[in-house]
């Protein structure tokens, strides 16, 4: 149940009036702990880096192109009032 790479599985067998009894559960914060933590090295940094630069240009990209598309249709707006 509190594994997440199961939770989804074993929760959607389940009725939603369900009861659950965790036994050992002097051990849950441990083992919660456990299953939400994570090991990250220098080569899941300069991924999560490289996809952040990414993403900015990508942003940058956006905005530029709808900064342009709005000029453009403020001018069409433009020239029919005129």
């Amino acid at each position: 149940m509190l594994d997440p790479k199961i939770a989804n599985i074993v929760s959607a067998e389940m009725q939603k009036d369900s009861v659950i009894i965790f036994d050992e559960c002097h051990n849950i914060d441990n083992v919660c702990i456990e299953s939400f933590s994570l090991n990250i090295n220098n080569r899941i940094l300069d991924q999560a880096n490289l996809s952040i630069n990414i993403l900015e240009q990508q942003i940058k990209k956006e905005s530029i192109s709808n900064t342009e598309e709005f000029k453009i249709k403020c001018q069409e707006e433009i020239d029919k009032l005129t």
